[in-house]
């Protein structure tokens, strides 16, 4: 099933935890789809260790910050396209 919009209503929350975890999950997929060494490295960064604490502060703090800028409505998703000059042109220019 494909889905075109996020599923979840305005009116319905989850916790920090939820969020960080379904984040996290969303990364697994695409490192098992991508193999991206990058994507891997990164989920190395936010894993968690045993004690529920990050495996790197800073990544956390880095979370928390955009969490921050999510909560209060600072974060723009919408794709925006831009128009370029097709390659026929540009190459006449040279």
């Amino acid at each position: 099933m494909t889905e075109s919009k996020l599923a979840m209503k305005p009116s319905d929350k989850v916790t920090v935890q939820e969020a960080y975890l379904a984040m996290y999950q969303f990364l697994v997929d695409f490192y098992d789809r991508t193999k991206c060494d990058d994507v891997g490295a990164l989920l190395g960064e936010l894993s968690l260790l045993a004690d529920g604490k990050s495996a790197d502060p800073a990544a956390m703090h880095h979370w928390n910050r955009c969490l921050d800028l999510a909560a209060s409505g600072k974060v723009d998703a919408l794709l925006r396209l831009q128009r370029t000059q097709p390659l026929g042109k540009q190459d006449a220019a040279e």
